[in-house]
């Protein structure tokens, strides 16, 4: 359930900035095997929708 804020939790780096009780659940979230095959999969996803992948973060 709370996989999708741990990935933004990386993204933004957020993690290092953590408590320890909530970094090492983040760690555990993201060495979960699912979180591992999820980022797998991702990795190897062609499709690209320009308009997003044109966008930058200011």
């Amino acid at each position: 359930m709370y996989a999708p804020v741990v990935t933004r939790f990386k993204t933004y780096g957020v993690i290092p900035t953590l408590d320890p009780i909530c970094q090492t659940y983040c760690e555990a979230v993201l060495a979960h095997p699912a979180m591992k095959e999820w980022y797998a999969g991702a990795a190897t996803e062609a499709l690209e929708i320009a308009v997003y992948e044109a966008q930058t973060v200011a």
